[in-house]
């Protein structure tokens, strides 16, 4: 499974917004919330025909 790497939240919005998930993992080397914004990051990658969405780094 091919896996698209986001440095920033722009690139993940750019790579949903463009419809290049489809079928692809997305990890994001950027640190995000893991209350706040992984579930809707994860709930909009799906919507989009995203798979699995990992992060280097999650604050609680």
């Amino acid at each position: 499974m091919e896996t698209l790497i986001c440095r920033s939240f722009q690139s993940f919005m750019d790579f949903c917004d463009n419809d290049m998930v489809k079928n692809k993992n997305v990890h994001c080397t950027f640190k995000a919330d893991k209350n706040k914004d992984w579930p809707w990051m994860r709930h909009y990658l799906e919507e989009k025909g995203g798979d699995r969405l990992t992060f280097s780094s999650l604050w609680d």
